[in-house]
């Protein structure tokens, strides 16, 4: 995958998007015919990819599918180990050493397993030991990943409806508003992000908080502050972060809320985070005016992986706006990890 400037990468989401969309909903409707009413779907990846498949595993649930989040670096090692009937396998490159060898290793152990490779453009190494490729988003991309990202997000939107027997012309006419809400965001959120900027440039430590609905844009925003500004970070829904982890918030550590501003467990958080006066803000479809927290408005444009769209494009503004303050924009990994991607080393015989 070539990589290319963020603000570039960023820049060009709203038309992969649109030039991905006519596809998907052929491609889930096909997949979706092969599965079985009561099959157990896991989606897998690592990294951003695992993010992505968090902020779909909610949308099956709520679509009546039995499904589990399978961290790639759980099995890749375990050829023995087949935990469910059905994989879509997240790989932006489609070259992710885990997730290749994990559904290598099933097809090695001949487990009749369903797999759907979801990937940015169709690669041979995950695709042709699946049943089905989705490509869904674009050969370039930055560091971190952005438009990979999105267009993950609106394939398991499609693959999510499928599979739950939602309707996907109206999923279709959603995610046709997205691209123009995207760009709105990067254009209007700008001066407000940097004001927030203006406080968190000293901050040392942040905790991302997403309601049940957005714990997964929740940790893919930790992920870009440690993957951009390379600030540490750790994620929390926001019932778990009420029981325990909240501790070790304090005035001179950060925390960034992502969801439903009228959520008890975000209006909690946020009242208290107000009251040590810690920096601070909230990514929201629904702002409040009574709560002492700046907050980043996104259109409120329907549920499910959509919204989880435009509060990724807040989160890259913000990540992006604090790299740039803090001149920490290369586009390059300090620690690049070569052997994780398999397109970089030389292929080797499988291990199982």
């Amino acid at each position: 995958m070539k990589k290319i400037p963020y603000d570039v990468a960023v820049a060009k989401q709203a038309e992969v998007l649109e030039r991905n969309r006519p596809a998907l909903a052929s491609a889930a409707r096909e997949f979706a015919g092969r599965v079985a009413p009561d099959a157990v779907i896991g989606l897998m990846g690592i990294g951003a990819s695992y993010y992505a498949g968090l902020s779909a595993l909610r949308e099956l649930w709520k679509l009546g599918r039995r499904a589990i989040l399978v961290d790639a670096g759980q099995l890749w090692d375990d050829p023995e180990v087949s935990v469910v009937d059905v994989y879509l396998a997240i790989s932006a490159s489609g070259e992710s050493r885990e997730t290749v060898q994990a559904i290598r290793a099933l097809r090695d152990a001949h487990r009749p397993v369903l797999v759907a490779a979801v990937m940015a453009e169709d690669t041979e190494r995950l695709g042709s030991i699946s049943d089905q490729s989705i490509p869904c988003a674009d050969p370039e991309d930055s560091v971190p990943a952005t438009v990979s990202y999105m267009g993950t997000l609106q394939a398991l939107s499609f693959l999510v409806a499928a599979l739950g027997g939602a309707d996907l012309d109206a999923l279709e006419r959603q995610w046709a508003a997205v691209p123009e809400a995207i760009d709105a965001i990067f254009t209007d959120l700008a001066a407000p992000a940097d004001g927030i900027v203006d406080r968190f440039q000293t901050t040392g430590t942040f905790d991302f908080v997403g309601d049940k609905d957005s714990v997964g844009s929740a940790a893919e925003g930790a992920l870009l502050l440690r993957e951009a500004p390379r600030i540490p970070t750790a994620w929390f829904d926001s019932r778990s972060y009420l029981h325990g982890p909240m501790e070790s918030l304090q005035s001179d550590r950060g925390i960034v809320l992502v969801g439903d501003a009228r959520e008890d467990g975000l209006q909690i958080i946020a009242r208290q985070a107000a009251a040590v006066d810690c920096p601070r803000a909230i990514i929201t479809h629904a702002p409040q005016d009574d709560l002492d927290v700046p907050q980043l408005a996104v259109p409120d444009i329907g549920g499910g992986l959509a919204r989880a769209a435009v509060e990724m494009a807040a989160l890259q503004v913000l990540s992006g706006r604090l790299a740039t303050r803090l001149d920490r924009t290369s586009g390059k990994f300090r620690y690049p990890q070569d052997q994780l991607k398999l397109d970089r080393v030389p292929d080797t015989t499988a291990t199982h």
